[in-house]
C-alpha cells in the first residue's frame, strides 16, 4: 500500500509466535538511489519480501540497507516530516482499528517504553505505520499523545 511519495507499508502474510495466522507490515523506503526496508520480517519470508518490494515497483537489487529494529533496547522509530508520517516498528501496534502500545510481554523496559512515548508524541504525525497492525491514520497524534498520558502540542 503506498503511503506515500516513496513509502510503501507492504503487507506479508505470516504465522506469529502463537502460531496464529496475521499480517506484518514492513516499510518499504526508497528514492532513485537506495532503497531501505524497515523491519525485515521473519526468517523463511525471502520470496514473499521480494515479491512485495517488486511489486511496489522497487527493484529487489536496489535494497542496500536493511533496519531490523525489534524488541530491544536499541529499537528506533522513524519520522518522515514532509508526509508527517511515523514509522513506529514495534512500538505501537494497531489492534482492532486503534493504536495501541506494544504488548508489555514484548516491551524490554516499562519507564524506557514510556518516555518513548512521549518522544513520539512531540511530533506532529498524521499516520503511523506499525509492524504489528498495518496504518493507523485517525488521529493519530492525538492517540499518540494519550497513550502518554500528556495532551499534544
Amino acid at each position: 500500500m503506498k503511503v506515500a511519495p516513496g513509502v510503501e507499508m507492504l503487507e506479508i502474510e505470516a504465522v506469529m509466535a502463537d502460531g496464529v495466522p496475521g499480517t506484518l507490515c514492513p516499510t518499504l523506503i526508497w528514492d532513485r538511489e537506495d532503497a531501505v526496508l524497515v523491519d525485515a520480517g521473519l526468517p523463511g519470508q525471502l520470496v514473499q519480501l521480494r515479491a512485495a518490494i517488486e511489486g511496489a515497483g522497487v527493484p529487489f537489487e536496489k535494497l542496500t540497507r536493511v533496519i531490523t529494529a525489534g524488541h530491544t533496547h536499541g529499537h528506533i522509530c522513524l519520522y518522515l516530516p514532509g508526509p508527517r508520517l511515523l514509522v513506529a516498528g514495534d512500538a505501537l501496534s494497531v489492534d482492532g482499528g486503534q493504536l495501541v502500545p506494544a504488548p508489555a510481554l514484548t516491551v524490554v523496559g516499562a519507564q524506557a517504553a514510556a518516555r518513548s512515548l512521549q518522544k513520539l508524541a512531540q511530533y506532529d504525525v498524521e499516520r503511523v505505520i506499525c509492524y504489528h497492525g498495518g496504518l493507523f491514520a485517525a488521529g493519530a497524534r492525538a492517540r499518540i499523545a494519550a497513550l502518554a498520558g500528556i495532551q499534544p502540542p
